[in-house]
């Protein structure tokens, strides 16, 4: 958890890598608390 935008700036391979584990359902990259709690929100079905 934490802002890996700079690194993603940095790296095609990297920036690619954040994008396709995002677009899964078991690994990702969230920059707070706050969207971690929104993804498993949707994920229970409460939002």
């Amino acid at each position: 958890m934490g802002d890996v935008s700079g690194y993603q700036a940095q790296s095609d391979a990297f920036d690619a890598f954040v994008w396709e584990s995002n677009r899964g359902d078991y690994l990702g990259f969230l920059p707070d608390n706050e969207a971690l709690n929104e993804k498993l929100a949707v994920r229970a079905g409460l939002s």
